[in-house]
């Protein structure tokens, strides 16, 4: 299995600092070497998810990293290097952010905003200027003259650490603002030319500035990180409506509650988390415990542990558990893993959970908590397929990285990571679908909560 084999950095030529083409000083060899080589060494010792991809050899790809982080000429060369020596691993929370610096200068993006559906970039907002030249429901057919699926696949793709494909295309085409990864990403002040086939038929060609992410611009619709953390909606049929838009704050629990009222007075609810990238699984379990009557279980989860005299004597021994130290395949998990327990006023009542592949971590261990609610059904498409506890430090550049050291599964075992919380019934909106203003997603779990509620 993964054996320790560390390169020493004194097999390498020092050569100072190498000048980087945008005029700036780079880091120096022995710094590259050093960053890369503590990304390998902590993925080698605590990331959770090796077995999920029996294929890649670590060690190896750790060997044929090292002349290509040598050869980089700039810092922004050298981070996006490690963007994709980490994204081998396949799993989306370990991945490598740069700082902040970095994100302000490499992380302009046009004032459009892009969708996936059905495997294409969709243009669904952008900002007034721009409405009438690129309408929603336009189709991106290429960037900078390169057809979509290549430059994705050759510019986009190995950059972006992702555990599942839906997510991968989905992370992509929208663009990660903290990664600075993205179709339309780029320097900011530096032109993309993108092709598009708009609702009529239509074939443009438009150069668009990349703009920085503080930029004011004045958007045809509120932009996704303008949302609300949740809005309410009374439905026909006695249904109402929640979008929680994230649970990285507290403040969705808070105005939930403020509606406890309007569920009193409901017979189903639709809880909508299609766009929440997670946060704390806390205030997901706060919010859902109120349509449960009996206590529910959350999330199992294990991690790798090391011991160093194990490690040894497992060399020689037929002890199992020193024999995993040896093989650095041994294993902590808790011997009991908790339940919510409900509160004092509680709805039973048919739920539906929309979701889809923006569904994501702390989301996803909401999901894991209210799939045992047998009021509940999941409409949508697969989540991420990703949740666990990011392992973080910095490397050499700025740049942060994180590996998962946390390997969650379902209540009762079930492996989501890599795979995605499956939905109960799978409704996918199509690009037809948008241009006509439809949610299937929605429409489907309105059908299906009111003949629960008969």
């Amino acid at each position: 299995m993964r054996t320790v084999c560390w390169m020493l950095c004194a097999l390498v030529v020092a050569v100072g600092p190498i000048c980087a083409d945008d005029g700036e000083e780079s880091l120096t060899v022995e710094d590259k070497i050093a960053g890369l080589a503590l990304a390998w060494q902590e993925a080698n010792y605590n990331f959770a998810f090796f077995g999920r991809s029996p294929d890649l050899d670590w060690n190896e790809e750790f060997k044929r990293a090292i002349p290509r982080v040598m050869a980089t000429a700039s810092t922004y060369d050298y981070i996006r290097e490690m963007q994709r020596f980490v994204a081998l691993l396949g799993e989306a929370h370990t991945n490598v952010e740069p700082g902040k610096e970095f994100r302000t200068r490499f992380g302009g993006h046009p004032a459009v905003e892009l969708e996936e559906i059905e495997r294409k970039a969709v243009i669904v907002n952008s900002s007034l200027d721009l409405a009438a030249e690129l309408p929603a429901g336009s189709v991106v057919l290429a960037v900078d003259g390169v057809p979509v699926d290549r430059y994705l696949n050759d510019q986009v793709f190995p950059y972006m650490s992702a555990s599942t494909e839906h997510y991968l295309w989905r992370q992509s085409i929208r663009g990660h603002r903290w990664r600075s990864v993205g179709l339309l990403m780029g320097e900011v002040g530096s032109m993309v030319e993108i092709e598009i086939d708009t609702p009529d038929g239509e074939t443009r060609r438009m150069s668009l500035p990349r703009l920085a992410t503080a930029a004011k611009i004045e958007w045809t619709h509120p932009p996704r990180r303008a949302r609300d953390v949740l809005t309410f909606e009374r439905l026909d049929g006695k249904i109402v409506y929640f979008a929680l838009n994230t649970f990285n704050d507290k403040e969705v629990v808070t105005q939930f509650e403020k509606h406890l009222d309007d569920l009193a007075a409901a017979r189903a609810v639709v809880l909508d988390i299609r766009n929440n990238g997670g946060g704390s699984s806390q205030n997901g379990w706060n919010i859902g415990r109120y349509f449960s009557e009996t206590p529910l279980g959350v999330s199992h989860w294990k991690t790798r542990t090391q011991t160093a005299a194990f490690k040894a004597w497992g060399r020689f021994s037929e002890d199992p558990e020193r024999k995993a130290h040896a093989a650095m395949d041994a294993w902590y998990e808790p011997a009991e893993f908790g339940t919510v327990d409900p509160p004092e006023r509680t709805f039973n009542m048919p739920v539906a959970v929309l979701m889809g592949s923006s569904t994501y971590s702390a989301a996803e261990d909401f999901l894991a908590y209210m799939r045992a609610n047998p009021h509940c059904i999941f409409v949508g498409g697969p989540s991420a397929g990703s949740t666990g506890q990011p392992l973080a430090f910095e490397i050499p550049g700025g740049a942060w990285v994180g590996i998962t050291s946390k390997r969650d599964s379902m209540p009762d075992g079930t492996e989501f990571v890599g795979i995605g919380v499956m939905p109960d019934i799978e409704v996918r909106q199509t690009v037809a679908d948008f241009r006509e203003g439809r949610d299937p997603v929605l429409e489907r779990a309105i059908d299906v909560l009111q003949e629960m509620s008969r």
